[in-house]
């Protein structure tokens, strides 16, 4: 993402009413430019309205590990979600939270904050049904997360938080008017009898099947 698609997603943000940002996709502070988009995000919400995730690398190193407390600690709006999963190494884990609560930074660990959900789900049933929840239920479609969607680092919006279903920009609601098309869309996606990670996919794939025939054509 760069400082200026992060300048729209704030103005859409603040336009738009959206409460609560979930940054992530990868280890953000890789980013050579993480301070500055983190910063513009960070003014759009107000307080601990921004969860952070991150793998926690960057408190090995006493140096990105100070940057990084120093920042987290002047932006009030942001809460850190720290990975502990199977799916990273958890090296840092521990030091990246003791160095947070020295600081008096909120952090948790993101599994145990949502039951035994990681960050985001990893789309285990996505390419196979394997359990009565990937053939009736889905991550988005649960009380809690009907509201949801993604905006990704080109400022494109998907329903589905895997990118899935990409069906706007958020260059066309920078000034309002989001909301009302996303009722539209949420209704229209939340009145389906059967939803799960694995239909969605595969009609994702025959749509887009489709248009490259057509484009082809």
């Amino acid at each position: 993402m760069t400082a200026a698609t992060a300048s729209d997603v704030a103005r859409f943000v603040k336009s738009n009413g959206v409460r609560r940002l979930n940054v992530m996709g990868g280890e953000f502070l890789c980013h050579l430019g993480w301070e500055e988009i983190l910063g513009i995000l960070a003014g759009s919400v107000g307080e601990l309205a921004m969860r952070l995730v991150s793998n926690g690398d960057w408190a090995g190193g006493a140096k990105l590990r100070r940057r990084g407390v120093d920042f987290l600690a002047a932006h009030q709006s942001i809460y850190v979600a720290l990975s502990l999963d199977e799916w990273h190494t958890n090296r840092h884990v521990e030091a990246a939270r003791k160095a947070c609560e020295q600081a008096g930074i909120v952090c948790v660990m993101a599994p145990k904050e949502e039951s035994e959900s990681p960050p985001v789900p990893v789309g285990r049933h996505i390419f196979g049904i394997d359990s009565m929840l990937g053939m009736f239920g889905c991550y988005c479609h649960a009380p809690d997360r009907k509201y949801h969607f993604l905006v990704d680092e080109e400022g494109l919006i998907s329903k589905c938080q895997f990118g899935i279903w990409t069906y706007d920009r958020i260059g066309h609601y920078l000034d309002g008017g989001f909301r009302e098309r996303f009722k539209q869309f949420h209704g229209a996606f939340h009145g389906a009898f059967v939803a799960s990670c694995h239909r969605c996919a595969m009609e994702w794939m025959s749509a887009k099947g489709e248009m490259l025939k057509n484009a082809r054509e």
